[in-house]
């Protein structure tokens, strides 16, 4: 990953069991001169004209699959990505205010039956998020995938099979 061109920033996944903490991850790249790899956990970046922020996600509570056990997982993720918006602005007021802000999730902010988070549009809406990028749907399930505009945030799915495993540019 470190010999890929650009900067590279890592979201938590569902699947990302060895993801301890913020220091220990830091301390592996550093200790390792890995330079251009940054992990999105409870902060933001600004890279080349974008701030950013984001946190994984969780299944949400308008899903038909969710559990009374998800509830405490969900909130934590709504207070993780307050978090990261909040030092977002916090990186837009010491750098350029003209940043355009994208938020990214692992988990899509809406149910497979394309019904959008109440909480996590809130908060979109109040950081003035204009992008949302999110993953977790592969193969069939990225039929469910909502691309485009959406009460003013433009949404696209990035995972890496739905990608060709081809970056995505910021820029749509």
């Amino acid at each position: 990953i470190e010999r890929l061109k650009g900067k590279k920033i890592i979201l938590k996944g569902n699947h990302d069991y060895w993801w301890e903490s913020s220091a220990k991850l830091n301390n592996f790249v550093n200790d390792n001169g890995y330079g251009s790899i940054r992990f999105l956990y409870n902060n933001s970046f600004v890279a080349e004209g974008f701030a950013i922020c984001g946190t994984r996600g969780w299944l949400l509570p308008e899903d038909e699959r969710f559990k009374q056990d998800d509830q405490k997982a969900y909130d934590r993720e709504l207070i993780r990505f307050e978090l990261s918006a909040s030092h977002m602005l916090q990186n837009i007021k010491t750098t350029d205010c003209q940043l355009e802000r994208v938020a990214v999730f692992h988990y899509p902010p809406f149910t497979k039956n394309g019904n959008f988070d109440k909480g996590l549009l809130e908060l979109l809406k109040r950081y003035g998020i204009q992008k949302c990028i999110y993953g977790h749907l592969h193969g069939k399930s990225s039929e469910n995938a909502i691309e485009g505009e959406y009460d003013g945030i433009k949404y696209k799915l990035v995972s890496s099979d739905y990608m060709k495993f081809e970056p995505c540019n910021l820029n749509f």
